[in-house]
């Protein structure tokens, strides 16, 4: 299985890769070397994982980007952040 893992902070796409090593993860800490990367991948991958935080949802569609070059491939954020309430 072929997961890409966006997130600025490496350190958990390797936590990732450790848990998941019978899977090849490629880690990306940019959306510039992501969307590099995808444009020419020969295999499509099974899984995304990208931290919610990595870029402005108001104007980067990552949905419409991923229908682009990977068709049904599921996606994973995490680091979604909460609203807070005032007391």
């Amino acid at each position: 299985m072929v997961i890409l893992i966006l997130t600025s902070q490496p350190e958990i796409g390797h936590l990732f890769e450790e848990v998941l090593p019978k899977h090849t993860c490629l880690i990306f800490d940019s959306l510039e070397k992501f969307y590099s990367v995808v444009r020419i991948l020969k295999e499509k991958p099974e899984l995304i994982v990208c931290d919610y935080m990595m870029f402005n949802h108001l104007l980067f569609n990552i949905y419409d980007f991923l229908n682009t070059h990977f068709q049904q491939t599921p996606l994973i954020f995490y680091n979604d952040p909460q609203p807070l309430f005032d007391d």
